[in-house]
């Protein structure tokens, strides 16, 4: 069996060589069998000589650092374009393999007949030198678990996917700022199958690097206009799940002025899983008090372009 590996660069050399390392020590599994394709914004003579001492079949394609075109959805597509399996797993330079991913979803996906399918796994944190974080789920979060079954995506560390059309998954991917994983969750989910696996598979690295710690006016918007997208090629309603959300948070936080209609609200609040009372919360609070939900909002989040807290 045959698989293409896409690894994203985010402009953070320290890691990546431990990225590249877990592929390379895969069990069960022959390299020659593996195709890498490294996707980074600069050129690194290191990191280039590990890839071609180590790896049979490997792509490396070098950014322009200086192009402001190149997001995250760009920089997958980039990858999909020119891998040559249509089994596609993708890793972040910060995060690692489990000795037996490879070979783990190989033997999932030989009972798999679909022609267009997903796999998401759980993630098992790792601190910044690599040590497991041992986490104690609230009873609320076992419950919520247990009834909706979820298993953490977490980004884009988790998915592997099957997708015999890559050019359209690519060209999709292409218009995406920064949310790929939830675009293809709602692709997969309206193109053929999500399958979940509770087995742990990839070390999920938390630090400071991280892009998901801080948020802006514009990184916001670009969320925005990535689940509008979403939504508007898709109808998936995971994506106007965060439309609306980051319609209150922009409108509370930075006091603009998105219109969210009646419609909007129904569709919202009666998505059924495990953040429904997240949801029914936020819009009482946005709607009678909304001073309450703003001082919330700075006081969980980092916004770097805010005068004044």
């Amino acid at each position: 069996m045959k698989a293409s590996i896409i690894v994203i660069d985010y402009k953070r050399k320290k890691y990546i060589l431990d990225a590249l390392q877990s592929i390379k020590n895969q069990k069960g599994i022959d390299l020659n069998d593996i195709e890498l394709i490294v996707v980074k914004y600069y050129q690194d003579e290191k990191i280039d000589n590990y890839i071609k001492e180590n790896f049979p079949n490997y792509k490396i394609i070098n950014l322009d650092p200086n192009d402001p075109n190149h997001y995250v959805g760009r920089n997958y597509s980039e990858g999909i374009k020119v891998s040559s399996s249509n089994l596609i797993f993708l890793l972040d330079d910060d995060d690692m393999f489990t000795e037996n991913k490879i070979s783990r979803i190989f033997e999932i996906i030989k009972n798999i007949k679909d022609e267009e399918y997903m796999i998401a796994h759980k993630l098992i944190p790792i601190d910044i030198n690599g040590n497991i974080i041992k986490e104690n789920k609230s009873i609320i979060k076992r419950i919520k678990e247990k009834i909706f079954d979820l298993v953490s995506v977490g980004g884009t560390i988790g998915i592997v996917f099957y997708t015999k059309n890559k050019d359209e998954l690519a060209e999709y991917l292409r218009n995406i700022y920064f949310v790929v994983d939830n675009s293809l969750i709602c692709y997969f989910k309206t193109k053929g199958k999500i399958i979940k696996i509770k087995d742990g598979l990839t070390y999920y690295r938390r630090h400071n690097q991280s892009a998901s710690i801080s948020f802006s006016k514009d990184s916001l918007e670009k969320h925005l206009k990535d689940f509008e997208y979403i939504y508007e090629r898709l109808k998936c309603k995971r994506a106007l799940d965060y439309i609306i959300g980051l319609k209150i948070e922009l409108n509370t936080v930075y006091n603009e002025n998105y219109k969210i209609y009646i419609k909007e609200y129904i569709q919202y609040l009666t998505i059924l899983d495990s953040n429904i009372i997240k949801r029914i919360t936020y819009t009482l609070l946005y709607l009678f008090f909304r001073n309450k939900l703003r001082e919330y909002y700075l006081n969980k989040y980092n916004y770097i372009d805010l005068e004044n807290k």
